[in-house]
C-alpha cells in the first residue's frame, strides 16, 4: 500500500512539473512574441516617421524653388533624385554609415530599399501638365514569407493613416503621393517678389497714403509693343541766365545725368534792335552741378554795330540718359 502511494505521489509531481514546464514554456513563447512584435512596431514607426520627415523636407525644397523663381506648376519644383536632398535638407548617410546602424539612407526600408522616385505631370498622360507631383514607391514585405506576415501587417496599418498613400496589392506596394505645398493656388495668385507669372488682374490702388518707393525705374507699355522708361523720360525744364548754376539730378544705376540746353526767349534789348546770334553752352561742370553759358550777339541800334552781350535766357532741360 505503502509502495502505491509512493509511486502515486511521484507520478503527480511529475505530471506537476510537466505542468510547470509547459506554462513557462507558453509564457516565454508569448513573451518572445510580445518582444517580436514590439521590435516590428518599433521599426515600422521608425520608417514610418522617417517617410514623413521626407515629405516635409520635400515641401522644404519646393518651397526653395518657388521663392528662387520656380513656377509653383513646374516640375522643376521638386528635386530631379532623392539624393539631391542630402546635405541642406536631409542628413548625409553613407552606405558604409548605415551599414554601422549610425544612420538611415534616405532609399533604405527595414526590410530592402525604395523602389523608385518619379516626378508625376497631373493629369497624368498630358502633354502639357497642369501642375506635377511626386511620387515614393516604397515595397512591402515579402508575402510568400510566413515571418513578413505581422512586419507587412503593422506596416499596412501604419501607412493606411495617410491619406496620400495608395496600396497596390498586385505589386505589393504603397505609392505615397507628395503634393504641392499647401496654399499653392494662393501662391500662384500673389505678387511674387521674382516678378515670374504674377501679372496683375487690375489697376492696383494704394489708397491714396503710400507711394512706391526706392526703385531703379519703372516701365510703361508703348503703343508699338515697346517698353518705355520713366526715368530715361523723367525732365526738369527751366529757363537758365548766363553764369547760372543748374544742379545734376540723382540718377539710377546704369545712367548718367545729361544737360540739353536751346534758345529759350529773344525779348527786346534796351540799346539794341535786332538778335543776330544766340549760343548756350556748358561753362564748367563738377559732380554736383553745371555752370551755363548764354553768348547773345545782337546789332547796336546807334551804331548798327553787332555786339557779343550775355543777354537773353536758355532752357536747360535735365534728365538721366
Amino acid at each position: 500500500m505503502m509502495n502505491y502511494r509512493k509511486k502515486q505521489g511521484g507520478f503527480v509531481a511529475a505530471i506537476s512539473m510537466l505542468l510547470i514546464m509547459g506554462i513557462a514554456t507558453m509564457a516565454a513563447l508569448e513573451f518572445s512574441t510580445f518582444m517580436t512584435t514590439q521590435r516590428i512596431k518599433s521599426d515600422v514607426n521608425s520608417f514610418y516617421n522617417r517617410i514623413l520627415y521626407l515629405e516635409q523636407q520635400m515641401h522644404a525644397y519646393a518651397t526653395t524653388q518657388y521663392q528662387t523663381g520656380v513656377s509653383i506648376n513646374s516640375y522643376a519644383l521638386y528635386p530631379r533624385m532623392l539624393s539631391d536632398l542630402e546635405g541642406d535638407y536631409i542628413p548625409e548617410c553613407s552606405e558604409a554609415d548605415s551599414r554601422a546602424g549610425t544612420c538611415w539612407r534616405y532609399d533604405e526600408t527595414p526590410w530592402g530599399e525604395v523602389q523608385g522616385y518619379q516626378r508625376i505631370g497631373v493629369p497624368i498622360g498630358a502633354a502639357y501638365p497642369d501642375f506635377y507631383r511626386a511620387e515614393l514607391t516604397i515595397p512591402l514585405q515579402d508575402t510568400g514569407l510566413e515571418s513578413y506576415h505581422l512586419e507587412r501587417n503593422v506596416t499596412l496599418q501604419m501607412f493606411s493613416q495617410l491619406p496620400n498613400v495608395i496600396f497596390d496589392e498586385a505589386k505589393n506596394t504603397l505609392t505615397l503621393r507628395i503634393e504641392r505645398p499647401d496654399k499653392a493656388f494662393a501662391y500662384d495668385g500673389l505678387v511674387k517678389r521674382s516678378g515670374d507669372d504674377s501679372t496683375l488682374l487690375g489697376d492696383w490702388d494704394l489708397g491714396g497714403l503710400f507711394g512706391i518707393t526706392n526703385a531703379r525705374d519703372y516701365m510703361i507699355a508703348g503703343v508699338g509693343g515697346g517698353q518705355i522708361s520713366v526715368s530715361k523720360r523723367l525732365v526738369t525744364i527751366e529757363a537758365v541766365s548766363h553764369g547760372q548754376i543748374v544742379k545734376k539730378p540723382t540718377c539710377s544705376k546704369d545712367l548718367l545725368p545729361n544737360l540739353t540746353l536751346s534758345f529759350s526767349e529773344s525779348p527786346t534789348y534796351v540799346g539794341y534792335d535786332y538778335v543776330a546770334g544766340f549760343k548756350s553752352y556748358i561753362q564748367s561742370q563738377n559732380s554736383n552741378a553745371w555752370t551755363v553759358g548764354v553768348d547773345t550777339t545782337l546789332r547796336n541800334s546807334n551804331t548798327k554795330k553787332l555786339e557779343r552781350t550775355h543777354y537773353g535766357k536758355a532752357t536747360a532741360s535735365v534728365q538721366c540718359i
